[in-house]
């Protein structure tokens, strides 16, 4: 478990309907990526019932090569009694933090995960709210995720991936440029990172540092 990165549905997901899943494995290969046993179940229920997706067969297909390669992880009791405590927590700070998250977030700090990768910014941001000792710079978003993938990927067939889905993650699309006819790595880059920074600000040091994910996630 040491070493290891925590994922949520959310980024699964959108890793299957860009159809990353090869990269992802690969790049998680010295930091085993895991999900929530449950959440399996759940990622193959939202994909076929989205209205969003517009290959829904290539991304039922890309998601099941994902979920085989990926292993499961289910919570103790210990875990989730930790994550409910959290979630009241937040409720009372006015701030969303759904279970999902909240039940890896519980699992990195008890058992000492390295990363807890999220597509939803109102987790970072209720992390950050709960102040929870240990949970400092140990959270990427999707985005600092993307930016990896730009490199290893390239931005042209990257670009390509983002934009024939684009209601999949509206930040993305927007940074892909999906509406224009070509967009330079630059320019790809900059929107990315502006996301980050714009998260980092509301966050604190929620956030894993700009160079730390180097270490998780092999470009």
């Amino acid at each position: 478990m040491s070493g290891a990165a925590l994922v949520d549905n959310d980024v699964i997901i959108k890793i299957a309907c860009y159809h990353l899943d090869d990269w992802f494995t690969e790049a998680f290969a010295g930091a085993p990526a895991l999900m929530l046993k449950i959440g399996s179940y759940t990622a193959r229920d939202r994909v076929k019932r989205s209205k969003s997706i517009i290959q829904k067969e290539a991304a039922e297909a890309s998601l099941s090569c994902l979920l085989d390669k990926i292993d499961k992880v289910d919570p103790t009791e210990e875990e989730i009694e930790l994550a409910l405590q959290m979630e009241e927590a937040a409720a009372e700070l006015n701030v969303e933090f759904d279970t999902g998250e909240s039940q890896l977030l519980a699992i990195l700090l008890i058992r000492g995960g390295a990363l807890l990768l999220t597509g939803d910014k109102r987790a970072v941001i209720a992390i950050s709210a709960l102040e929870i000792s240990g949970a400092q710079n140990r959270t990427a978003c999707l985005e600092q995720l993307t930016m990896h993938a730009l490199h290893a990927v390239g931005a042209p067939k990257l670009r390509h991936a983002v934009c024939s889905e684009p209601k999949v993650d509206k930040a993305l699309t927007n940074c892909f440029g999906c509406n224009a006819q070509d967009v330079a790595a630059e320019e790809i880059s900059s929107g990315l990172i502006s996301y980050i920074s714009d998260l980092r600000r509301k966050s604190a040091d929620t956030l894993i540092g700009e160079n730390s994910t180097g270490t998780l996630i092999q470009s």
